[in-house]
């Protein structure tokens, strides 16, 4: 469970990663479809849902192609740069 605390840093972090720009509806559209559909009980299908979109949108060409960053930030988590 998602406790009210967490879901406004998971809201802070995703305005901080999305910037300034406009969600296309095909956006919205491939987050329905993916993520929307996924069992919220099931962590492993929302994980994977949650990648497979991030797939989609990058064969949509809504994000860039190469490293599926959703895949891996779930594997990983946050990169933090040490100098």
């Amino acid at each position: 469970m998602i406790d009210e605390e967490l879901a406004r840093d998971l809201i802070k972090i995703a305005k901080i990663l999305i910037g300034k720009r406009e969600i296309t509806n095909r956006e919205i559209e491939l987050w329905v479809q993916f993520v929307g559909v996924a069992p919220k009980d099931d962590l492993i299908e929302s994980k994977k849902a949650l990648v497979n979109w991030y797939a989609a949108m990058q064969t949509a060409g809504l994000l860039p192609n190469g490293i599926n960053e959703m895949e891996r930030f779930i594997d990983k988590g946050v990169p933090f740069r040490v100098d």
